[in-house]
């Protein structure tokens, strides 16, 4: 490697921030040097290689009102490259398998009283609405989620959900993680309430390669 020059702006880690950093800086004239210990760029959204083919390491998708990453597609000029597809979202509960992509999906949930049923759909309306998340900073994500939904709901729903991601420390997890999720998933729907998720062709190391090239 060259060595850096004392004006350039040297950047940790050629994750997307790292990239997208080094994009912004270089618009803006400045000289910039990124280091990364990896042998590929990407980050938690790098690839592995499978019978020749990348995939996606981790994530995989975006949701439509992630609007800084669309801004930076559209900048790139790369449009052409996102599909946007409705998802097949469902629950695995008692050997059955249930969809939960739609208000009427969420209507024929029978694992839920048809009371628990209209208190999971209020329970995700009323968790877009919180404007400050601050105030849900005091809370776990357990105790919130029984505070707008029920026991019920909290056990069939919920509990499963954070046990099978955060296994011992389920209990802990902070009430704004989750309202983050359900903010995110909630304004990412179609005109029908199917919740729909943007996809890169080739993953999303084929817009981190881009994005290096640009």
């Amino acid at each position: 490697m060259s060595a850096i020059k004392m004006d350039d702006v040297v950047i940790i880690g050629g994750g997307f921030t790292g990239l997208t950093a080094a994009y912004e800086l270089l618009k803006r004239g400045h000289s910039v040097t990124i280091l990364e210990s990896e042998s590929e760029i990407g980050g938690l959204a790098a690839a592995f290689d499978v019978g020749g083919e990348k995939l996606d390491r981790f994530y995989h998708h975006w949701f439509t009102n992630d609007l800084e990453v669309m801004g930076l597609i559209d900048e790139l000029g790369l449009n052409d490259q996102i599909i946007i597809n409705p998802t097949n979202t469902g629950m695995y509960y008692a050997n059955n398998f249930f969809k939960l992509s739609t208000p009427l999906d969420l209507l024929k949930f029978t694992p839920l009283s048809f009371i628990d049923r209209i208190r999971l759909g209020l329970l995700t309306l009323r968790a877009r609405r919180v404007k400050d998340w601050k105030q849900l900073e005091s809370k776990t994500a357990k105790d919130w989620l029984l505070e707008l939904g029920g026991e019920s709901v909290y056990k069939v729903v919920w509990e499963p959900l954070l046990k099978g991601k955060f296994g011992p420390y389920a209990e802990d997890v902070s009430a704004v993680w989750f309202w983050n999720k359900l903010k995110l998933r909630g304004g990412s729907r179609g005109k029908g309430g199917e919740e729909r998720l943007a996809y890169y062709k080739g993953g999303f190391i084929s817009l981190a390669d881009s994005l290096a090239k640009k």
